[in-house]
């Protein structure tokens, strides 16, 4: 298992961590300093992938701008890269405001239902280069954003099947198993796994 330092400032800050497991693969995490980015970084570093981490402190406004302009401006400077290596996966986390009606949540879930939308989009322009794009759309999980939220979160889990608030890691899980591409290992590859937006929500959306 490896051992990570995380030392991230802002949205201009990145760090690259190696791993004695490296692979032939490099992820970029963005949003690292906790919660599910953090969880992430960490599941991907533990798995033998080459990270590289950014950060960014903001208040909630500026916050809900960037979620959709700091994926779109990594894509921009990041795609011709990802597209002449001929293989690779893009995993950006929206949210199960895209798809239910949340008081108090439409400007953020429209912004993420956009990303979603980019994310599609980018699964039919890369394509046919060899590279992969998919939404993860997370229920409530337990996080330090959502800690503000400690009444409301559990009420939200309590409406799916599973009941239960999530943790991070669990998240990290599924986003791991997006960026796994090795064809010829059916029990544990998402090679065919093209544009749709995988739900780790404890069954949310299909109740």
């Amino acid at each position: 298992m490896s051992s990570i330092l995380f030392s991230v400032d802002d949205m201009t800050t990145t760090r690259c961590i190696s791993t004695p497991l490296a692979l032939d693969s490099t992820a970029l995490v963005n949003g690292v300093t906790s919660g599910i980015g953090r969880a992430t970084a960490v599941r991907l570093a533990d798995r033998g992938h080459r990270v590289v981490v950014a950060g960014r402190s903001s208040d909630r406004a500026t916050e809900i701008v960037e979620d959709i302009r700091a994926p779109y401006l990594l894509m921009r400077e990041l795609a011709p890269g990802i597209a002449e290596r001929g293989r690779g996966a893009v995993v950006n986390l929206i949210s199960t405001a895209t798809s239910v009606g949340m008081p108090g949540l439409g400007l953020y879930g429209a912004t993420k239902a956009a990303l979603a939308q980019l994310t599609r989009a980018w699964a039919a322009e890369l394509r046919p280069r060899g590279v992969r794009a998919n939404p993860v759309s997370p229920g409530p999980t337990s996080t330090e954003g959502t800690a503000q939220f400690a009444d409301f979160i559990p009420y939200l889990a309590s409406q799916a099947p599973a009941g239960r608030v999530a943790a991070p890691e669990e998240i990290a899980t599924a986003i791991n198993f997006l960026v796994s591409n090795d064809a010829s290992s059916s029990s544990s590859s998402s090679s065919f796994v093209h544009g749709v937006v995988l739900p780790v929500d404890g069954g949310r959306l299909a109740v």
